[in-house]
């Protein structure tokens, strides 16, 4: 009968999930015992280490060449070759570099060469990246050359960090550059004489805050964090007390002239940014008009309507997800549009606050929750997406294989089905993984490792404010800390 099938058919998976768990721990062990009889006794450097890196991601390389393109690709590209006006929607800095570096393919006659230069490059700095931080780390943990190991095949043989980092995006290039910021920040707080008694060491801190800031438009926020963070050092004697300050006031000149300065100059219109800010509060104001309809007046619904189109926020709500009702805001609204739709917004979440947490956790639950599949765009890493919004730019872009791309993005998004191998695709079990990490350090209650866990805290709290549920580009730069975050663990503190 039907019950027995079931039962016929659980064991039968439980077998071979048996079966494939001894194969893959038998092949663990003999690799291990392979690795102490013939590689025990070789010290690896930071040229050996980045070299294993390379050498494990060169056949993502190889497949998705010239790079993943995404859909945001296409509207960078839009504005950069001048179909339409600049804004800042997407970052202004990811529109200058993916530009220039298409510019200069399509100038020498290759438009694939040059976005494959940018993607090369891109991984190649988080190569880098990447070694610096498991080596700062092992350094100021007193550790050795098997926890190196440890992290180095984290980041060899998970597929999504070279996936992502042959990928056309805003994500990956900025968690990269946090990784660099909390590097330079561990070296500060360790010790602040050896890092700024190099002028190098200055000028590297002071250019990953900048690229935390530029990269990503909620990117301020973090590199403010991790300067306040690097300024406890000045508790102690420190020669270079100066350099320290001068470097922070640096950063401070390079913001007020990209944003006062540099922007206007270049025409960049913030208005896609207004939309991004009211993504959540619009979501919540949806999830009230269509539980309590009875709440809102023909006055309340003009109100809104200024704002956003009110068919939209009455028929498109998704909890999950935002686009549908943003897209529709009005650039135009005036100021005092805006302030009557936030005295609305103020006033129905005092009347309803259970409402408009329930829509915060409807939206943000993916994140947090290890079993949630969450959207399944982030894993379109292969491919060309950006070709809907670029095909009146003459840029013709050739893979080295045109299917072969699409196929791994496909068997990427069936991977989650995939027990063990899937629970990496989905964003909640790398945030749970941090947040052990940070609870461990807790417990021992080693400060300066727990203020290097502040800015991807704060990475953590922005997820419940983006405009889609378990959209795992979002949770990039966690998933880049995670192994150096697990790393921190071994030893007591940063002596």
């Amino acid at each position: 009968d039907q019950s027995s099938m079931v039962y016929i058919i659980l064991a039968v998976y439980g077998t071979g999930i048996y079966v494939l768990l001894r194969i893959l721990i038998d092949l663990l062990t003999r690799i291990w015992k392979i690795y102490r009889q013939r590689f025990s006794g070789i010290t690896l450097d930071r040229r050996k280490a980045m070299l294993l890196l390379s050498v494990c991601w060169l056949p993502y390389y190889l497949v998705l060449f010239p790079g993943a393109l995404w859909y945001d690709t296409g509207a960078e590209l839009e504005q950069f070759f001048g179909v339409v006006p600049f804004n800042n929607m997407n970052p202004f800095l990811q529109t200058i570099l993916i530009g220039s570096f298409t510019a200069f393919g399509k100038m020498i006659g290759s438009v694939s060469v040059g976005i494959a230069l940018y993607t090369g490059l891109q991984a190649l700095f988080a190569l880098w990246v990447i070694t610096e931080g498991l080596f700062t780390v092992t350094e100021l943990l007193d550790l050795n050359n098997k926890h190196i190991l440890y992290c180095l095949l984290a980041y060899a043989v998970i597929p999504i960090y070279p996936l992502y980092a042959f990928a056309v995006g805003k994500d990956f290039n900025w968690s990269v550059s946090i990784l660099l910021c909390l590097i330079c920040t561990a070296k500060i707080l360790h010790d602040p004489d050896a890092f700024f008694g190099k002028k190098r060491n200055t000028v590297v801190f002071v250019l990953a805050l900048v690229l935390v800031s530029l990269l990503r438009n909620s990117g301020l926020p973090i590199a403010v964090l991790a300067v306040l963070i690097s300024f406890l050092a000045l508790r102690y004697p420190h020669s270079y007390k100066k350099t320290h300050i001068s470097a922070a006031v640096s950063f401070i000149v390079l913001m007020l002239f990209w944003h006062q300065i540099f922007l206007p100059f270049m025409h960049v219109s913030k208005e896609g940014n207004a939309k991004e800010n009211y993504s959540v509060p619009l979501l919540q104001l949806a999830r009230a008009v269509n539980d309590y309809p009875e709440d809102f007046s023909a006055e309340d619904e003009t109100v809104i309507g200024r704002v956003v189109d009110i068919d939209a926020v009455k028929n498109l709500y998704d909890p999950d997800l935002s686009d549908s009702i943003k897209n529709t805001y009005n650039n135009d609204a005036s100021e005092e549009d805006i302030n009557a739709f936030t005295g609305l917004y103020r006033r129905e979440f005092a009347r309803r606050p259970l409402c408009y947490i329930d829509a915060l956790i409807a939206k943000s639950y993916a994140y947090f929750d290890p079993d949630a599949d969450g959207t399944e765009k982030p894993y379109a890493v292969g491919g060309n997406y950006a070709s809907a919004r670029t095909e009146g730019l003459d840029l013709e872009i050739r893979y080295l294989s045109e299917r072969l791309p699409y196929i791994i993005s496909g068997l990427i998004v069936r991977l989650r089905s995939v027990p063990l191998v899937g629970i990496m695709t989905k964003c909640g079990i790398w945030v749970w993984i941090y947040l052990v990490a940070f609870i461990y350090q807790v417990k021992r209650l080693s400060w300066k490792q727990l203020l290097l866990f502040v800015p991807g805290l704060a990475v953590l709290i922005g997820l419940l404010f983006t405009p889609v549920n378990g959209y795992f580009r979002y949770v990039l730069p966690i998933v880049m800390l995670v192994p150096l975050s697990v790393l921190s663990c071994f030893k007591k503190s940063i002596h």
